[in-house]
């Protein structure tokens, strides 16, 4: 793990490499939770449930918090004719050694649903490319994401999910991984670290925010009024999501004309 500046490297291929013959490109379904997780990719803040194109190959939907938005996002994704999905956004730290803004890619997961490990054995060369544009420019790791069905706010359940080794936690790559098996396409995760693993998130931001990802004014302060001692948190909270929007946007600008996986990725086998 090198944790380095932006620079200028890496153009059109950062996600993929050039095709090398004449079969069309992959068409990109990129799954984010949060409207705001895909800013550094649209340059605007697109609508739950809105599909917006990145470029010619790439398509993006924020589909909303949870593992049943996002397996909504990504059916559509696929129904409008992307063959490689990626999950794109945020994600908790559970490796101790893992600072805020770390960037983790993974073909790899633990689902609590499933009670099992779901891998994309097609996606492992893609993830393989990905690591060696992208580890020069922001703090990067290879690793498992677990996959818990509720939001993980506590020193102790990171460090319960960490245990198996897994490095980080979301709610919704799992899901985007199901569609991804049962549509035989390969899926990859691409997920910044906010809070680390001794981080709390306070209740009060936990409550705040709704099924569809905005931030709900009103019950934030409702939730304030009864945990002003969340106040304190809030500073370095801000911090590390500002660190961790700058590492999407970084990768963001990296991909340039977007996040290509040739037609090798898809044709070198099925997820499973």
């Amino acid at each position: 793990m090198s944790p380095r500046g932006a620079s200028n490297a890496g153009r059109a291929d950062v996600l993929s490499g050039p095709p090398r013959d004449s079969r069309p490109l992959t068409v990109v379904g990129v799954v984010a939770a949060l409207p705001a997780e895909l800013q550094p990719l649209l340059h605007a803040t697109p609508a739950v449930g809105e599909t917006r194109p990145v470029n010619a190959h790439v398509r993006a939907q924020a589909g909303g918090i949870g593992a049943a938005a996002a397996h909504r996002a990504a059916t559509s994704l696929v129904a409008d004719g992307a063959t490689a999905l990626v999950s794109w956004g945020f994600a908790a730290g559970l490796d101790p050694a893992l600072t805020t803004g770390t960037l983790v890619i993974s073909h790899q997961l633990e689902s609590a649903v499933a009670g099992a490990t779901v891998a994309s054995t097609a996606a492992a060369a893609w993830a393989a490319r990905l690591s060696t544009r992208l580890r020069d420019l922001v703090p990067l790791v290879n690793g498992t994401i677990a996959c818990p069905d509720h939001v993980v706010r506590t020193a102790s359940e990171k460090r319960a999910l960490g245990a198996s080794g897994a490095v980080a936690a979301d709610m919704e790559s799992a899901a985007i991984a199901g569609v991804a098996a049962t549509a035989g396409i390969p899926w990859i995760a691409l997920r910044v670290l906010v809070d680390t693993v001794d981080v709390i998130v306070p209740q009060s931001v936990a409550v705040a925010v709704d099924a569809r990802g905005r931030f709900q004014m009103a019950r934030f302060f409702r939730a304030l009024i009864r945990r002003p001692m969340d106040l304190a948190s809030l500073p370095s909270l801000a911090s590390a999501y500002r660190r961790a929007m700058h590492t999407l946007a970084i990768v963001a600008r990296a991909a340039d004309d977007g996040l290509l996986a040739t037609s090798e990725a898809t044709s070198a086998g099925h997820t499973r």
